[in-house]
């Protein structure tokens, strides 16, 4: 797995590119990485970019401890303060598990998720 991780503090927003296979640890290890990244703010927005992504580890059971994961990684770092996340996926066929994942989180997770098919729609919904 490859990350590209650009923080602008100015406009509000962290932007994470992703690409290779993600599973459950390299994803709470993407996360991790964004919440202690010294510019980093609870009030800042997300925005993840999965090109050529492989979720074929992600089952049913490891989103619900990815979710868990990152619940445990907000109560520790985000201060109670929420925000968004916006995932923009390129696959059709992987995209199921993210909407499984964004069912399963919202009972759990502090920011407001939502998946895109582009980059600019994914933007347009953050702007709001």
């Amino acid at each position: 797995m490859k990350h590209d991780l650009r923080i602008d503090v100015d406009a509000g927003l962290v932007v994470s590119r992703i690409t290779g296979k993600l599973t459950a640890q390299s994803a709470r290890q993407v996360y991790l990485e964004c919440l202690t990244h010294p510019d980093w703010t609870p009030r800042l927005d997300h925005l993840l970019v999965y090109e050529r992504i492989d979720l074929s580890d992600l089952t049913t059971d490891e989103v619900q401890k990815m979710v868990l994961a990152f619940k445990a990684l907000d109560d520790q770092y985000r201060e109670g303060i929420s925000s968004k996340a916006a995932t923009v996926m390129d696959s059709y066929l992987q995209n199921g598990i993210l909407q499984y994942y964004e069912a399963v989180s919202v009972p759990e997770l502090i920011t407001e998720e939502r998946i895109f098919e582009t980059e600019a729609e994914a933007r347009a919904w953050l702007a709001e």
